[in-house]
C-alpha cells in the first residue's frame, strides 16, 4: 500500500468516526424525546458516511465516472434529508415546504441526468452543472436555519456558520484549479457536514435545557405564590407528617404562638400545641373540632380546627386549618 492509499484510509477512518459520534448523539435524542425531526437529521448524518464508499473508490480510481455519479447522489442525498429535518423542527411539512423540496429534488434529477448522458465532466460548464445542485440545497439550509426558532443562541450561531462554511467550501469547489486543492475542500466538506449535524444537536439540548430552566422557574414563582397566601392568611395553617412532626408554619401560626419556624418546624410535633390530651394520631382526619392550644407564654385560647389528610408520592400529610378568633395575641 502506497503512502496515499494510506492518507485516505486513514482519513476515511477518522471522518466515519466523526459520523458515527454524530449518529449516536442523535440517537440518544431522539430516544428521549421522539422528535421526528430528530430520525430525519439520524438518516442524513448515515447517507453522509455512506459518501465515504465512492469517495475511496475515486482516491484509487479519479475517472471513474459510476463513483463520482454515486458520490454526489449521497451528497446530495444528505444534504436534502437534512434539510427535512430542519423544516420538520420547526413544524410540520406544509405544501410550500413540499414544494420546495421537490423542486430541489427535481434540479438535482436534471442535473444528475446531464451528466450521465455527457460522462466524467470535461468543462468548467459541466462541473457547476455538477456541483451547482449541492450549492442550492445547502443555500436554501442557510436561510432556513435562520428563520428556524432557537431558543439557544450558541447553536444557532454555530447552525448558521456551519452551514455558511458548508457553501463557502462548496462554492470553492468550483474555483479549484488543481486535484490536491479537490481533495482538500472535498475533505472540509466532509468535516463541516458533522458539524451543521452537531450544532442541531445542541441547539436541541440548549432548548430543552431552556424549558426545564422555564419549568422550574414557574414552579418557584408558583412555590412563593403559595407561600405569599399562606403567609397572609387570616388562618393557622399547619402542616404535619403522619407521625404528627410540624413542616411548614405559616406567618399567623408564628404570630400567634409566638415561636418562629425555625424553632419549630421539624422540632416539634402538633400535639404541643394543644392544651390537654390532644393526640395527632387518634383524631378522625374527616372530622372538625373545637379543642383550646397553648401560647408560648402559656395563654391557652380556643379554637376550632379542621384537617385533611392528603397523599403524595406514597407519603401521608395531614394539613391543619386553625381559626383563633376568639383571643388575638
Amino acid at each position: 500500500m502506497n503512502y496515499q492509499a494510506a492518507y485516505f484510509l486513514v482519513a476515511t477512518s477518522f471522518i466515519l468516526i466523526l459520523n458515527l459520534m454524530a449518529f449516536i448523539s442523535l440517537q440518544i435524542n431522539y430516544r428521549s424525546t421522539r422528535k421526528a425531526y430528530l430520525l430525519l437529521a439520524c438518516i442524513a448524518i448515515a447517507i453522509e458516511a455512506l459518501r465515504q464508499i465512492p469517495a475511496l473508490l475515486l482516491s484509487f480510481n479519479p475517472e471513474s465516472n459510476p463513483a463520482l455519479v454515486l458520490s454526489f447522489f449521497l451528497q446530495f442525498s444528505a444534504s436534502w434529508m437534512l434539510l427535512c429535518a430542519i423544516v420538520r423542527k420547526e413544524h410540520e411539512f406544509n405544501t410550500d415546504n413540499k414544494i420546495l423540496l421537490g423542486l430541489l429534488l427535481a434540479i438535482y434529477l436534471a442535473s444528475a441526468a446531464f451528466h450521465i448522458i455527457n460522462g466524467t465532466p470535461q468543462s468548467i460548464a459541466h462541473w457547476i452543472t455538477l456541483v451547482l445542485p449541492a450549492i442550492l440545497i445547502v443555500l436554501v439550509i442557510l436561510w432556513q436555519v435562520r428563520h428556524t426558532k432557537i431558543d439557544a443562541l450558541s447553536g444557532r450561531i454555530l447552525l448558521v456558520l456551519s452551514a455558511a462554511a458548508l457553501v463557502t467550501i462548496r462554492v470553492a469547489l468550483l474555483l479549484a484549479d488543481s486535484t490536491d486543492m479537490v481533495y482538500l475542500l472535498y475533505y472540509l466538506d466532509v468535516l463541516m457536514f458533522p458539524v451543521l449535524v452537531s450544532a442541531l444537536i445542541l441547539s436541541e439540548v440548549e432548548n430543552a435545557h431552556f424549558q426545564v430552566s422555564r419549568l422550574l422557574d414557574e414552579k418557584s414563582r408558583s412555590e412563593e405564590d403559595l407561600r405569599f397566601i399562606l403567609d397572609n392568611s387570616m388562618d393557622i395553617i399547619l402542616t404535619v407528617s403522619k407521625a404528627g412532626l410540624l413542616l411548614s408554619w405559616n406567618k399567623r401560626a408564628e404570630l400567634v404562638f409566638g415561636y418562629t419556624e425555625a424553632q419549630t418546624v421539624k422540632k416539634t410535633y402538633i400535639d404541643e400545641l394543644f392544651s390537654g390530651n390532644y393526640w395527632h394520631k387518634s383524631i378522625d382526619h374527616a372530622e372538625e373540632f373545637e379543642a383550646t392550644m397553648e401560647r408560648r407564654d402559656g395563654k391557652v385560647f380556643p379554637v376550632k380546627v379542621r384537617i385533611k389528610t392528603v397523599i403524595d408520592n406514597e407519603k401521608t400529610y395531614s394539613i391543619y386549618v386553625i381559626k383563633d378568633g376568639a383571643i388575638e395575641p
